[in-house]
């Protein structure tokens, strides 16, 4: 659970489309300049020529993706399609469009950044059966109508101390499964939620369907243990400890929380 003293944390995973929030608390002429920007990311196309080995540099059409480069399946995506990681690897993203056929990763952790997985376009399926380490930054993963999106496990998103501030977004018009269990939000090792379901809504888990999470509605205190839909504007105690917050009402919020000799106000409008 979230402690409300955490609520800063808590509400940057919400789209800025869902939430704006305020807290309240007590000679160049002569010279040649070179910039040198972040590395442009690269699209890698999974060919499949030589192996069924992610890292073989043969089966990519330019060079193995890296750590901010897309892995793309497509029309070019025609053999091997079992892949294998044979060792950890971290890519920006992966794309699947319209390979051969169905498309697996295995074996060792793939880490995912901000190019996140989409398959918005995708004619096939995708299984990665290995574990899913979520990276920093805000990932979206798009399923398309009648695709699939499966992992054998939750991913993993690492919480403190490691400073990850990962957060996925899951739009899916097709089915995504993350392992087997059922929760009403999905959260990290420190029980902090990092899963949207959309941009509104938080993440649960049926089954492990990605679900939207289910809310008690606040509308003068915050209730303890759940997801709170605040609709009102109150002060709340202190001593509270809640699973998660959503400001999703049109009309605009203030939430006053108590915290010793500490007042802390968050106005949100969604």
């Amino acid at each position: 659970m979230l402690r409300v003293s955490d609520m800063n944390y808590l509400l940057s995973f919400l789209s800025a489309q869902a939430i704006r929030c305020a807290l309240g608390i007590a000679g160049l002429a002569a010279a040649t300049v070179i910039v040198h920007g972040p590395a442009r990311a690269a699209t890698q196309t999974w060919t499949g020529a030589v192996d069924t080995t992610w890292a073989t540099t043969g089966n990519w059409n330019t060079a193995v993706p890296g750590s901010s480069d897309v892995g793309l399946f497509d029309a070019s995506s025609t053999a091997n399609l079992g892949v294998s990681l044979a060792t950890p690897a971290t890519v920006g993203g992966l794309r699947v469009t319209s390979p051969a056929g169905a498309v697996s990763i295995g074996s060792s952790t793939l880490t995912l950044g901000t190019g996140g997985i989409d398959m918005a376009s995708a004619t096939q399926n995708l299984t990665i059966t290995s574990g899913v380490t979520i990276g920093n930054g805000k990932q979206v993963w798009n399923v398309a109508s009648g695709r699939s999106l499966t992992t054998g496990t939750l991913p993993n998103k690492p919480g403190q101390p490691s400073g990850n501030a990962g957060v996925v977004q899951f739009n899916a018009t097709g089915t995504l499964t993350l392992g087997g269990a059922t929760t009403n939000l999905i959260v990290d090792n420190q029980g902090n939620p990092w899963a949207t379901y959309g941009p509104n809504n938080w993440a649960g888990l049926n089954g492990g369907i990605v679900v939207s999470s289910t809310y008690v509605a606040a509308t003068s205190a915050l209730t303890a243990g759940v997801i709170n839909d605040v609709q009102g504007s109150f002060t709340s105690a202190a001593t509270v400890d809640v699973a998660a917050i959503r400001f999703a009402d049109p009309v605009a919020r203030t939430v006053g929380i108590s915290n010793s000799a500490t007042a802390r106000t968050v106005t949100a409008r969604g």
